[in-house]
């Protein structure tokens, strides 16, 4: 019995071009591999640049920060006479290049328009009103002008604020305030501080401030000074609270005065005197006063609250 044995020959061209595919397709593969190696490859080197880049500028920011600072105290030291308001000249301050980067100093004050302006500059802070210094009379005065509250309200929420930073916890019945008693009845109790405003912030905790009033107030306020308020910085707003803490009586005397400090001053002049015959004298040689507004000055006690020099 014989087998015989039948083999299919594969011709040399086919096997030719079996290996053919066989290279093509591991071609295809390293390529496919070295395609997503070197996608991944790409993501991980970008995040890397994104980073370095991202500190660069956050470095640059930070010394920019920085330099505007030191431009700051360098302003500050540079204020040698005895009345300004740290004035500086119009954009003076305002993008100062610093090698790759930039500053600007500025500060936000309301300057009559109803809405805060951005003044690029330094200004000292005495141009304020000092919650911490502030009376009773002065900050109803406040409330009243800047919060758009009526007399009742401004009356009790003053007396609310002068309770919370007094050392006792005695409530005087006839201001209407609030003390320890009162906090610690709220849904939510807290202590009375009986202690200085550490923030403006804090006022958000005291009888009356609701977030409406508080951001109406808080542009005219500050914590720092001696507790007078510098004539040759207060905004419009802040001089016409300290007109109506005077006891201004004339209808809209208060503002009309305060108008005619802030063009005096805009014209590039600055009270020299801490005196209020030299107030007056002032700018009677600018923009007369009427006797009533003369009067204001002179004779209600404005001088118990204001100075012509920020410390």
């Amino acid at each position: 019995m014989q087998i015989q044995e039948n083999r299919t020959a594969i011709p040399a061209r086919g096997r030719g071009l079996l290996e053919t595919g066989s290279v093509l397709i591991l071609a295809l593969w390293s390529v496919f591999f070295l395609s997503a190696l070197a996608v991944a490859v790409h993501v991980h080197v970008a995040s890397g640049i994104d980073l370095a880049d991202h500190l660069k500028h956050e470095a640059t920011a930070g010394w920019c920060a920085k330099g505007g600072a030191e431009r700051a105290l360098a302003e500050v030291a540079g204020a040698s006479n005895r009345w300004d308001g740290l004035m500086n000249e119009p954009g003076s301050l305002r993008g100062v290049a610093l090698g790759e980067g930039w500053f600007s100093v500025y500060y936000v004050r309301d300057n009559g328009t109803g809405l805060p302006v951005t003044n690029w500059g330094v200004v000292g802070e005495e141009g304020k009103i000092n919650i911490n210094k502030a009376g009773k009379g002065l900050l109803e005065s406040m409330l009243r002008v800047a919060g758009q509250v009526d007399a009742a309200a401004a009356s009790e929420t003053a007396a609310s604020i002068v309770d919370w930073r007094d050392p006792n916890d005695d409530v005087d019945v006839l201001t209407g305030g609030a003390e320890g008693s009162y906090y610690r009845a709220l849904s939510e109790p807290y202590p009375c501080h009986n202690g200085d405003f550490q923030s403006l912030n804090e006022l958000l905790l005291v009888k009356g401030i609701s977030r409406e009033l508080f951001w109406k107030i808080a542009p005219h306020l500050t914590l720092y000074g001696t507790g007078k308020v510098n004539l040759n910085a207060a905004g419009l707003t802040v001089l016409r609270i300290l007109a109506g803490a005077s006891g201004g009586v004339l209808p809209g005397g208060d503002e009309s005065v305060a108008r005619k400090i802030v063009r005096y001053r805009e014209a590039g002049n600055t009270f020299q005197e801490a005196d209020a015959q030299a107030i007056v004298n002032s700018l009677n040689k600018f923009d007369s006063l009427t006797a009533a507004e003369s009067g204001m000055l002179l004779g209600r006690g404005l001088m118990t609250f204001v100075t012509i020099r920020s410390t």
